[in-house]
């Protein structure tokens, strides 16, 4: 076995990072859709994900049937893209 991830497209993951602490919970894995903004030529698009908490770190692992290369658009926020990666940050709202 190669141990290789396999090329990014197949499941690409962008991070988020919670900022702030808030209360503590368990988040579940669930199945949620990701919308990403226009940006920079790119129009608004939304995209199924799996969403995994770890303790103030959320991974979004996108599940589109096809990519026509919106990963490669989305450059340094996707986990193995590039030598660099930017994870959004997200202050929690206070409750």
């Amino acid at each position: 076995m190669a141990r290789t991830p396999g090329p990014l497209p197949f499941y690409p993951v962008t991070l988020v990072q919670l900022s702030t602490r808030g209360a503590p919970h368990n988040f579940t894995p669930i199945v949620r859709p990701k919308t990403f903004p226009a940006f920079d030529g790119t129009p608004e698009r939304t995209v199924p994900t799996f969403r995994f908490y770890f303790d103030g770190l959320i991974a979004h692992v996108h599940a589109h049937a096809d990519d026509n290369g919106e990963t490669a658009a989305l450059g340094p926020i996707i986990v193995g893209a590039e030598e660099r990666l930017v994870a959004v940050t997200v202050r929690r709202q206070s409750q």
